[in-house]
């Protein structure tokens, strides 16, 4: 595993008139973006649409909100990473021992890049827009986020994302819904011990942190709960009367993160009850059936998140 900062180099060489945005979009990091932006929206990001979005204008790439205002912090933050990226690695390596060995986590490259989403892990590689102010404000931010991302990698690995594009019926929403709480708890979970060891439980500059200012909060993450719970009773109804498209998107992908935050808190109670060999058993399960699986995993600490819709609908497929 290493960090590498040519990704972010490049793109400095492109803002400074240097290199086209096909050469940047040429980046095996970048490569990456352009593979997730296909699966995650349909859209096939093209050199005019880093070149409108660095100039102001609308554009599918996004993420680069006032990055020539920033340019010279992301300057900055090029010689922070690589000052500070064997402390990012071997903490990548300790958080994620719980879900991997070494040899799966060897191969993963993390690029600090510019623009698109705050973090991306897939296809081998863990991609942070370092034009995110949080990461800029307090580069720690980026060592507990790329725990975060390679722990998508790892998981990609065997159960890669289905484009949201072949998701179309009630049993396919469910079996994503089940997938992206599997997914996203566990990439909330394995930073989280060294989070709380330094202190790093969340804010308010984002709905990122907010998760461990949520997972912090026992009344906030019972709350959660509640709408968790909900949003899998109007799954199960939905195999009767099925939503539309809005609003199957609105429920798995709402503001309330609740496949992160709740994924997580499952995540947290299964190591409770079984310890870290019961965490690997429950990361290595199929999305599909994750969240059918709860009641063998841990009843007795799960009965406020266990309901019968979840046996209901564990066991659909992507297609």
């Amino acid at each position: 595993m290493r960090v590498d900062t040519s990704a972010l180099e490049l793109f400095l060489e492109y803002l400074d008139g240097g290199r086209t945005a096909a050469a940047v979009l040429e980046h095996p990091a970048y490569r990456a973006v352009k593979l997730h932006a296909r699966h995650a929206y349909g859209v096939d990001l093209e050199p005019r649409h880093l070149d409108a979005a660095v100039g102001g204008e609308e554009s599918p790439f996004y993420g680069l909100a006032m990055v020539r205002e920033r340019l010279p912090r992301i300057s900055r933050f090029a010689a922070v990473a690589r000052e500070s990226a064997r402390g990012w690695v071997e903490d990548c390596l300790d958080s994620l021992a719980a879900i991997a060995a070494p040899t799966e986590l060897a191969p993963i490259v993390i690029y600090p890049i510019v623009g698109y989403d705050v973090g991306i892990g897939l296809a081998g590689v863990a991609c942070l827009n370092v034009n995110w102010p949080p990461y800029l404000g307090d580069p720690a931010q980026f060592g507990y986020t790329a725990i975060h991302e390679c722990c998508h990698v790892v998981y990609g690995r065997t159960r890669p994302m289905p484009s949201l594009a072949e998701i179309r019926t009630p049993g396919q929403w469910f079996a994503l819904f089940s997938r992206m709480t599997q997914d996203e708890g566990f990439a909330v979970y394995t930073p989280l011990r060294l989070r709380m060891a330094r202190g790093a439980m969340g804010g308010s500059a984002h709905p990122v942190l907010a998760d461990y200012t949520v997972l912090d909060d026992p009344a906030g993450i019972a709350a959660h709960i509640a709408k968790f719970r909900a949003v899998a009773g109007r799954l199960a109804a939905s195999l009767r009367a099925p939503l539309t498209r809005d609003e199957y998107i609105e429920l798995l992908f709402g503001p309330d993160r609740l496949t992160y935050r709740v994924g997580c808190e499952i995540v947290r109670r299964i190591e409770s009850a079984g310890g870290e060999a019961a965490v690997r058993r429950a990361f290595l399960l199929p999305g599909e059936e994750y969240l059918g699986a709860l009641e063998g995993m841990a009843r007795d600490d799960m009965e406020d998140i266990i309901i019968p819709e979840l046996a209901l609908l564990s066991g659909h497929k992507y297609a």
